[in-house]
């Protein structure tokens, strides 16, 4: 018979992991939103400071790098959005792939019991050797994707989100200013 203060304790941490839950949705929701308003920021960046595209060659070759870096914190900010989705979809793709890898290793081990008309027991235990070699390699796969996507989440990684969110920032001030100044004079 469990103890209350274990259901409890249990049913504690249930509630705090789905606070914890929807606050990442939340924040994902948050840099995605913030990723589309940089990219508007420094689309009116643009607007206000030239009103249109260049037409002659040299001028359309600085037109092409100065939208480049009016852009770029909106480039940091989706990649860094990309990687929180496919943070928060870690557990169901590892949930799955268990499942996956339990039904090969069941497989397998099935294949190497003996039974009626499976053949020899070397043929049977190479056969399981190949489904678990299966299983390991679709695992192998996932693993290797996040454990990619975990070796660039570093500090300067970060630092350069932080440094996205802040040109942000001044990116909107220019545009919404002059936007308006646009306006009023033209």
């Amino acid at each position: 018979m469990p103890d209350s203060n274990t259901s409890l304790s249990n049913a504690d941490a249930s509630t705090k992991v789905a606070t914890l839950a929807r606050l990442a949705s939340w924040l994902v929701r948050g840099v995605g939103a913030f990723a589309i308003v940089s990219l508007l920021a420094g689309l009116g960046t643009w607007w206000a400071l030239f009103g249109g595209w260049p037409t002659y060659g040299f001028a359309q070759l600085l037109a092409v790098g100065l939208a480049g870096l009016l852009l770029l914190p909106a480039g940091v900010l989706a990649l860094f959005y990309q990687g929180l989705r496919d943070l928060m979809k870690l557990p169901e793709r590892l949930r799955d792939q268990l499942d996956v890898d339990k039904t090969a290793a069941t497989q397998a081990a099935r294949a190497v019991r003996p039974g009626p008309k499976q053949g020899s027991r070397l043929r049977r235990f190479v056969k399981g050797l190949w489904a678990l070699r299966t299983a390991v390699m679709d695992s192998k796969g996932l693993l290797l994707r996040y454990g990619a996507m975990i070796r660039f989440i570093t500090p300067w990684s970060l630092l350069a989100v932080l440094a996205a969110t802040g040109a942000t920032f001044v990116l909107s001030a220019v545009a919404v200013v002059g936007g308006i100044i646009r306006l009023l004079l033209g």
